[in-house]
Order: structure tokens, then C-alpha cells, then sequence
């Protein structure tokens, strides 16, 4: 008679992602490593910057993902965003069909029809803006976007921020109007009124 514990796999899972060097690096590894604790499983990172990049260190890094396999884990998360930054989004789907013998999850990027996780930035992006012009006067203000291949690049410059921007500046600071007339094939027509005299101080700017 044989007795004793029946061991239980552990299971072990494969981050792939570009460099751990910034903020944003370092939060998604931490939020990462603190759900592999509480799920109990190992986390293997595997660090090796970004395939298709001009950068021939960059891309002798890249390497190490060809060790990734079966062999080595159940499952994969890829932190697309990042890894995919200099890629098109079909090199980036190229990327991630290697490993489809794993089960896969995708970061801040879709990839194909995998699973992925992504955060809204969009309100927060407002914020930003208004931060920058109610609490420290600015006007001139540039937003400085990421590559077309990069999801959150593409949709942050469809916020709306600027019709928002507009409004703000028009119908609350200067007291004018806005009206918008739209009419199917022909376009949008925006019409701003705003008052001929202005004397009016708010948040420390003056108008005249």
C-alpha cells in the first residue's frame, strides 16, 4: 500500500513584454505579480524588447521569445501595447499566432480574436487638459500621439477633445454661443458668437 500527499501542479505563466525600465512597465508587473499571488501561480518573465525595430541591439533581444513553449508554461500573457510598438498590427498578429498552442491573453492591444485587457484613457486624457488650463492657465497645448499600429493611440485622437475644448473656451469663458447645423451629405456647419465687448475676469485671464 502506497500512501501519501497527491501532488498538485503549480501552474506557470509567461509574460512577454519589452523592457521593465518605466512607470508603466512596473505597474503592470506588479499588478501581475500580486494576482500570481493570490491565484497561486509562478510568473516567468521574459524581457526582449521589440520585434521589428530598427534598433539591432533592440532586435538581437528578441531572441529569447523563441524559448517560449509548452514546454515551459500553460498559458501567456503578452503585453502587446509595448511589444507590439514598432510593429503593424498584422506583424503584431503575426507575433502572437506563433504561440497558439498556448492559451494567450493580449495587453492594451486587440491582437486577432485573443482575449485581451484594456483601460479607458479617455476621461482621464480630458482631465489632463483641463487640469493644464483651469489650474495652470495654459492654452497651447500639444498632444504628442503614438504610432498609427498603437490601439490607444488611434482612439485617443478621436476623444472629441477639441469640440469639448471649444466649448468650454466659447460658451463658458467668453459667454458666446455655439450652433451646429448638419445636414447629411453636405457636412457640419459650426456658427460661434461671441459678444463684441468683453470685459470679464475669470480664473485670472482678462478679456477685452
Amino acid at each position: 500500500m502506497i500512501t501519501g500527499k497527491m501532488q498538485i501542479k503549480r501552474y506557470a505563466m509567461d509574460l512577454l513584454i519589452d523592457w521593465i525600465e518605466n512607470p508603466y512597465h512596473c505597474t503592470l508587473l506588479s499588478g501581475i505579480n500580486a494576482a500570481a499571488e493570490e491565484l497561486d501561480i509562478n510568473i516567468l518573465v521574459f524581457v526582449g524588447g521589440t520585434p521589428h525595430s530598427k534598433l539591432p541591439a533592440e532586435l538581437w533581444r528578441t531572441i529569447i521569445y523563441d524559448f517560449v513553449g509548452k514546454n515551459n508554461v500553460d498559458g501567456l500573457i503578452i503585453a502587446a501595447g509595448s511589444v507590439g510598438r514598432c510593429s503593424t498590427i498584422q506583424e503584431l498578429g503575426t507575433f502572437c499566432i506563433k504561440y497558439l498552442s498556448l492559451p494567450i491573453v493580449t495587453i492594451a492591444q486587440n491582437v486577432a480574436d485573443f482575449p485581451v485587457i484594456r483601460t479607458d484613457g479617455k476621461q482621464g486624457l480630458k482631465d489632463l487638459v483641463f487640469h493644464l488650463i483651469d489650474e495652470h492657465n495654459k492654452k497651447n497645448i500639444a498632444f504628442i500621439s503614438g504610432p498609427e499600429s498603437n490601439q490607444d493611440s488611434r482612439e485617443n485622437r478621436g476623444t472629441g477633445l477639441g469640440l469639448h475644448l471649444i466649448y468650454n473656451i466659447v460658451k463658458q469663458r467668453l459667454g458666446g454661443t455655439i450652433t451646429i447645423k448638419s445636414e447629411y451629405g453636405n457636412g457640419v456647419c459650426f456658427t460661434i458668437t461671441i459678444p463684441l465687448n468683453i470685459n470679464k475676469i475669470e480664473n485670472g485671464n482678462h478679456y477685452e
